[in-house]
């Protein structure tokens, strides 16, 4: 028999609870281990309703799929898993795969067989940020992670071609979104070459003013791969959210004319270099060099958009990538 153990506070039984539980329940006998509320007080910063309040609110669901689980109470962070030789799989979330790990490394010291993980993804609100009882409690997002207010983005730029790349995500995301378009930010004044890049848009995102729930800024750069006289042009996206999680994103490059790279060694930005060569005014705020290059078939829009959207899948699963909330 494959006896699956999955434990948790179950403040409210929101829809990343039911999806955990749901899971486990698959397995051939389930096992719940319920925080006790002495256990619950020492790890949660919100009020958690009584164990046997949320015990029946358990029972209820459970019969509402049903599952005939047994609960247990849970007093510390692993429960019997670590000792028990009765289970078989651990039903974790991302955010708890740390947990069933460190249960199964005290397993193989008692010399017992390490239990299958089964992860299970959390349960994202509109946001990007994890369902949460705690955030369900203070009227942040209701128990299907819909939000009670638009999610708010603020982007550190004077350039309106990388706040409509911005949007252009967010519209794709499908969030009901605010954005903030911050100009009052200083970077370098030197065209920016490989980490250098990274750093100005470090720069940026760290420079709003505005609390928010996600500051974004967005750089292009210079990148040689080992051959300097090759340079291709990168765009790079920084978000910063109101946790402090930071990710980054890159767009595709192409590959910059070596004429154009040599003024830009002469102390020129790439844009300043690209209009005097081929006396085109506003290339940077425009749709930029990779249009001119392209023929018009790719936009600096593009590469923006690009750079965002890689910049947020780790956000996408953000318990695999560490994000803590």
């Amino acid at each position: 028999m494959d006896v699956a153990v999955v434990g948790g506070t179950f403040a409210s039984l929101h829809r990343g609870h039911k999806k955990l539980i749901e899971r486990a329940c698959a397995y051939e006998k389930t096992v719940i281990g319920l925080s006790t509320d002495e256990f619950a007080l020492r790890r949660k910063s919100y009020g958690v309703p009584p164990y046997q309040e949320r015990k029946r609110n358990l029972e209820l669901f459970l019969r509402s799929i049903a599952c005939s689980a047994e609960i247990l109470p849970l007093s510390n962070p692993f429960g019997d898993a670590s000792v028990s030789p009765l289970y078989d799989t651990i039903v974790v979330s991302e955010e708890t795969l740390v947990t069933a790990l460190k249960i199964n490394r005290e397993r193989e010291k008692r010399g017992l067989t390490p239990l299958h993980i089964d992860v299970v993804r959390y349960e994202l609100a509109q946001d990007l940020f994890p369902i949460s009882s705690r955030r369900i409690s203070s009227g942040e997002i209701d128990e299907n992670g819909l939000r009670k207010e638009p999610v708010s983005f603020s982007i550190s730029t004077r350039n309106s071609i990388k706040v409509e790349g911005v949007k252009r995500y967010l519209i794709e995301l499908g969030v009901p979104y605010s954005i903030f378009q911050n100009t009052d930010y200083t970077t370098k004044d030197d065209q920016p070459f490989s980490e250098d890049t990274l750093e100005m848009a470090r720069m940026r995102a760290r420079s709003h003013s505005n609390n928010v729930d996600y500051s974004i800024g967005i750089e292009s750069g210079l990148f040689s791969f080992g051959d300097y006289r090759n340079y291709s042009d990168f765009h790079i996206c920084v978000v910063l959210d109101r946790y402090g999680n930071e990710t980054v994103g890159t767009s595709s490059g192409f590959l910059i004319p070596q004429y154009l790279v040599d003024s830009v060694k002469e102390g020129n930005d790439i844009s300043a270099a690209f209009e005097k060569v081929h006396n085109v005014r506003g290339i940077g705020s425009g749709e930029g060099i990779v249009s001119y290059y392209s023929g018009k078939r790719i936009s600096r829009k593009d590469l923006v958009f690009e750079s965002v959207r890689n910049a947020f899948i780790p956000r996408l699963s953000p318990g695999f990538y560490g994000l803590r909330f």
